[in-house]
């Protein structure tokens, strides 16, 4: 009985993601939001869901909320979403004029050798130097 339990809440949690995916890829970012928020409540351990609901937000011009989202991926540590959280989420600081927290994440970013956003970051805090 609990393996069908499990199994039944973990196609909900399918089912809702698709619905969430389906709204983020029509650019629907406002109903995305709610769905993989869904998603979060069924199944916290869904990183992929923070990183959509990050996201949707920065679609929404929402950067305070879309770092928050970002900031979670990138504590959870084990994902293979942290490098784009962590490159967005720069992004996000820059947008909300947190200037010096913004060139903390990209100078970390830029000392990273491996970062798949390492040259991005270095020629951005080159030009934050002028």
């Amino acid at each position: 009985l609990v393996l069908t339990n499990r199994s039944a809440e973990s196609d909900v949690v399918k089912i809702i993601m698709n619905k969430a995916e389906v709204a983020y890829l029509q650019g629907d970012f406002e109903t995305a939001v709610i769905w993989f928020s869904e998603v979060l409540e069924k199944d916290p351990t869904k990183v992929e869901a923070d990183f959509n609901i990050g996201v949707s937000n920065m679609n929404q011009q929402k950067f305070v909320d879309a770092s928050q989202s970002f900031g979670k991926v990138i504590q959870h540590d084990d994902n293979l979403f942290i490098q784009k959280a962590e490159w967005f989420q720069a992004g996000c600081l820059l947008a909300m004029n947190e200037t010096d927290r913004a060139r903390r994440q990209l100078i970390n970013i830029a000392n990273e050798e491996k970062h798949y956003y390492h040259d991005d970051a270095e020629k951005i805090l080159k030009r934050m130097k002028h």
